[in-house]
């Protein structure tokens, strides 16, 4: 009964948290699984130390309700921005710089 080409649910969590499309990770290696897994384990980690972080800064100014939106608000911007730079596809080198290409 179980579809050797079927996701687990872990891998699944890790392509929504990542923007990872499923259906060309089943194709994949194992050893691309585990890459999924890993950068979706620090975008988690980077949210919630940014949540965790903005909200003790601003637990000083607001009260504590206040404090743990404003920092779930700062944690979910940092994670769009991680994910936006992490998907966007682009090389960030200049051009002949450790890519084996020159121009």
């Amino acid at each position: 009964m179980s579809d050797p080409k079927r996701l687990d649910p872990m891998l699944r969590m890790a392509c929504a948290v990542t923007g990872a499309d499923p259906e060309i990770l089943k194709k994949c290696s194992q050893m691309d699984h585990r890459c999924i897994v890993s950068h979706a384990l620090a975008m988690i980690s980077t949210f919630t130390m940014a949540a965790v972080l903005w909200s003790f800064v601003l637990s000083e100014m607001l009260p504590l309700w206040g404090a743990i939106m404003g920092g779930l608000l700062a944690g979910l911007i940092i994670y769009l921005l991680d994910l936006s730079i992490s998907t966007s596809g682009r090389e960030m080198k200049r051009p002949g710089c450790g890519n084996g290409r020159t121009q």
